[in-house]
């Protein structure tokens, strides 16, 4: 299961990484909005890309710290409940070389 998820995610960053298309990110209405300013001389284009984005990394970001939680929750769990087990059969072994 994991080999086929790796490899799904392996060719989804392959497709963005070559896909030859431009991609643009606003709307027609910002577009023509920041191609005025650009050519009146304001920064306000490159302020607005920066601002995109910020945006778009944003839910990314917090994605990936609920799985880094969630993910590091769930390894504890694991290794406590491994941990109980070792001690108990440890216990046992105690028991019978009495």
């Amino acid at each position: 299961m994991k080999r086929i998820i790796l490899l799904g995610l392996t060719f989804a960053a392959l497709f963005i990484l070559l896909s030859d298309s431009e991609v643009f990110a606003q709307c027609a209405m910002c577009r023509a909005n920041v191609k005025s300013n650009i050519q009146s001389g304001s920064g306000v284009g490159s302020t607005l890309n920066h601002a995109i984005l910020y945006l778009m990394a944003i839910p990314y970001i917090l994605i990936s710290i609920v799985g880094y939680v969630f993910f590091k929750e769930k390894v504890d769990n694991w290794v406590m409940q491994k941990l109980n087990i070792l001690k108990s059969v440890l216990r046992l072994r105690e028991k019978v070389s009495r």
